[in-house]
């Protein structure tokens, strides 16, 4: 189940980074092979979200909030792209809101089953992730947590009720 989600999950991001790099390409007039020597020169840094690495329950609860963050702010996205006045960057916007949505559906049945009956624990590990997601000043390459940019709609406190909502209670 897991290796499933993993599989479907990569080359959805992996395809995701693509269609960002002909979005860019379209939007700043910046040639693709830039935007990929960018891409490929830039440094990872993991040292931040390591922690969450050590044990499956982890790596999935963290998965799930990244999903879930990103689904709610791709949402919220979605009257910028319509502004930008082609058909295609709305249905982009949409794509990826749905993409989002559908690893957080995959991955928060293995949540459900790691934390069933620790929802102390989970709510702990939750607050640390959001605490790490809050004080992150750049995306550093690693497929989650690129939340932090000037125009990131969500506050601590919106992302806390989601995690409360949404993510708790299908522990519960």
């Amino acid at each position: 189940m897991l290796n499933d989600f993993l599989s479907e999950w990569l080359s959805d991001e992996i395809n995701h980074a693509h269609a960002f790099q002909i979005l860019y390409h379209h939007i700043y007039h910046e040639s693709q092979d830039s935007i990929s020597q960018r891409l490929v020169s830039r440094q990872t840094n993991f040292s931040m979200i390591d922690e969450f690495f050590s044990d499956l329950p982890s790596t999935c609860l963290l998965l799930a909030y990244d999903e879930l963050i990103t689904t709610h702010v791709y949402h919220q996205s979605i009257d910028f792209y319509d502004k930008l006045g082609s058909t295609m960057f709305s249905e982009f916007i949409r794509r990826l809101k749905y993409d989002e949505a559908k690893h957080y559906f995959g991955i928060i049945s293995i949540v459900k089953d790691q934390f069933s009956g620790k929802r102390a624990l989970a709510e702990s590990l939750l607050n640390k992730i959001i605490q790490v997601d809050d004080a992150m000043d750049d995306y550093y390459g690693t497929f989650v947590l690129d939340h932090a940019c000037p125009e990131f709609p969500l506050s601590k406190s919106n992302i806390m009720m989601l995690c409360e909502k949404i993510i708790l209670r299908k522990i519960d």
